[in-house]
């Protein structure tokens, strides 16, 4: 997002107010004090923000703690999107930063591992959105495809539309780990694309009238060679 955007988006917020903002606003605001807690702020952005008053305020250890706790007892996991549940998301990983720099104490450490914490930063940012999407999924059905169009009714699920497409695309060329395959599959999220179940459909098709394994062309082209009157013709467009 370039600076006259992002000032946008700054003007919206201030002029909404912290305590009024949509779940888009919130959101943004959200990744703005991730930003600024990992240092990755300009100093433009920084004063900006400023301006809001209290608009980056510290989470205490025992109210995150407990927080996380009760987003387990709730979802059955310490998995948690910035989409879901911002503030504790953020606190989150502000703690796997610490602890990636030697900077969370021991006892700390322990306790969030105990309740089943990822410190890994990539593998946590994985998770985190496949159990969003085992949750919608849930919701919506097997194989439904996650809103692309952002509405403070589906704003929680609308990321899970990229995250879909990543991981189809890894599948389709070879590189999704097995481990991945299995699990997406078993939420019911099939990694095929409809184009290409389409075709599977067909090929299926051409191999129990033909007894062989070709591709569309190849199986077409021995059809127009076949009697007619013989063999039904399969429609392999």
């Amino acid at each position: 997002m370039g600076l006259e955007k992002w000032k946008q988006m700054h003007e919206k917020v201030k002029e909404v107010g912290i305590e009024n903002l949509s779940r888009s606003l919130r959101f943004w605001l959200d990744k703005q004090r991730s930003k600024h807690r990992r240092g990755l702020l300009a100093e433009v952005q920084e004063n900006l923000l400023h301006e809001l008053g209290d608009w980056d305020p510290d989470l205490p250890w025992e109210t995150g703690l407990g927080m996380l706790a009760d987003f387990k007892r709730l979802k059955g996991h310490c998995y948690v999107a910035l989409e879901d549940e911002g503030e504790l998301a953020i606190w989150l990983t502000h703690m796997r930063w610490m602890q990636r720099r030697g900077e969370l104490p021991a006892d700390k450490e322990s306790a969030l591992a105990l309740l089943g914490v990822v410190f890994d930063v990539s593998e946590a940012s994985y998770l985190s959105r496949f159990h969003l999407l085992k949750e919608y999924l849930e919701i919506a059905g097997p194989d439904a495809s996650p809103p692309q169009h952002i509405t403070d009714a589906n704003f929680k699920y609308c990321k899970l539309w990229s995250f879909v497409w990543g991981q189809r695309d890894l599948y389709k060329r070879g590189k999704l780990q097995p481990e991945r395959e299995a699990a997406l599959r078993d939420i019911g999220l099939r990694l095929e694309t409809k184009s290409e179940r389409s075709i599977n459909v067909e090929m299926t098709k051409a191999e129990t009238v033909f007894g062989i394994s070709q591709s569309p062309s190849r199986v077409e082209s021995i059809a127009s060679e076949m009697d007619p009157t013989e063999v039904p013709l399969i429609d392999t467009r």
